[in-house]
């Protein structure tokens, strides 16, 4: 099968396309692009990747579809209002990455800088006592990370924070599972990597689905071979016995 990846993705995108490449389909992976190329029949459509990749527009139709996320509105005097009242919000670019494209507000006047900078939705901070990465294909979660041992609000790469093996027990995580499952039927994909919270009252919250994570390296070993096997389960069911 062929594998069709964005520049920013190459790592990823050229390590699928050794991995698959003698797997038998018409089917084609695709890595993150949201534009239209030439393939009639893709894993993960580019209009769903283009519709997960515009943060604001994903939340609402998460919202929509009833998937939990935190409090979320493209409305500033709304997003204005809620900081009056004492809660602290997060404006957010369409396509931000890495940390980049979000602005920490706790004043109106905060409000009104994310907007002159490019911020189009907001939303109210939740207190995380986890933050997970769920990895999810075909409705079935094949790996679940949780981010850990990093400092700063914005949990990066760049401030420290990794995926490891998560903290919590296989059956605390179910919920995790449930919603993120929900996150990827949502917005029409056939996987994703979903980002999720849960506070400390165990109440979970999405935060956005990637439609091409970094699944190459040391750290991301076991996630990229259980990528290879649900893919190539997807285009090739095993027959019942």
């Amino acid at each position: 099968m062929r594998v069709r990846h964005h520049r920013r993705n190459g790592p990823s995108g050229r390590a699928l396309q050794r991995h698959l490449e003698d797997v038998e389909s018409d089917r084609v992976l695709n890595w993150g692009l949201a534009s239209p190329r030439d393939a009639p029949k893709w894993i993960n459509q580019p209009s769903a990747v283009a519709l997960a990749c515009n943060k604001g527009a994903a939340l609402a139709a998460m919202v929509a579809a009833k998937v939990p996320t935190p409090q979320v509105t493209s409305d500033v005097g709304l997003a204005v209002q809620w900081v009056r009242d004492g809660a602290a919000v997060v404006g957010r670019s369409p396509g931000h990455r890495s940390g980049s494209g979000m602005w920490p507000c706790i004043t109106e006047e905060e409000v009104s800088l994310s907007l002159a900078e490019g911020a189009t939705h907001w939303l109210q901070c939740v207190e995380a006592a986890h933050e997970y990465r769920v990895h999810v294909v075909a409705d079935r979660a094949i790996k679940t990370s949780e981010k850990l041992g990093g400092q700063g609000w914005v949990r990066s790469w760049d401030n420290g924070w990794r995926f490891k093996v998560p903290t919590t027990s296989f059956e605390e995580r179910k919920p995790v599972r449930r919603a993120a499952r929900r996150a990827v039927r949502s917005l029409g994909l056939d996987f994703g990597a979903v980002d999720v919270l849960v506070d400390a009252d165990g109440k979970v919250y999405v935060l956005e689905v990637n439609t091409a994570p970094g699944i190459v390296g040391i750290i991301e070993t076991s996630t990229f071979a259980r990528y290879v096997e649900a893919i190539t389960r997807l285009v090739n069911p095993p027959e019942e016995e």
